[in-house]
């Protein structure tokens, strides 16, 4: 089976006052449809970077290279609206310090609605037909 996200050699550099400085190198990883994945990793690992690098979101001045496939599209090569209309409907990202992204006031499944509602024109029923099926096919290996 094909991969939906496919990493190959990618490697992300941080622009500072003396120059660029690594901060992933050569990283390749694939993840398959109905797969769960959790980075693991010391502090100032890399975790975020690659989040960030697949998400699209990483600071002006970084490099980034190699490939990262979203089923057939190089996500490194997307900018602007292609990239926001898949994230949060294909590519989501919870950082690492969930207490200062998530509100505590909200349940999961208001969070998920939130996400899909601000990503996608369906109604409060889909939205939330979605929700339950996303939150009941988690499973924790």
């Amino acid at each position: 089976m094909d991969p939906v996200l496919k990493a190959e050699n990618l490697s992300v550099e941080y622009l500072s006052k003396k120059g660029y400085v690594h901060a992933l190198d050569d990283i390749s990883l694939e993840i398959g449809k109905g797969e769960t994945v959790g980075i693991v990793g010391e502090t100032g690992s890399g975790k975020s970077t690659l989040a960030k690098a697949i998400l699209g979101i990483l600071p002006l001045g970084a490099r980034v290279g190699g490939n990262l496939l979203l089923r057939e599209t190089d996500l490194t090569r997307l900018r602007g609206e292609p990239l926001r209309r898949i994230r949060g409907r294909d590519i989501a990202l919870i950082f690492q310090d969930p207490m200062t992204r998530l509100n505590p006031l909200m349940t999961i499944e208001d969070h998920f609605l939130e996400t899909i509602k601000a990503h996608e024109s369906v109604s409060d029923r889909e939205a939330h037909e979605r929700t339950v099926r996303a939150l009941t096919s988690m499973r924790v290996r």
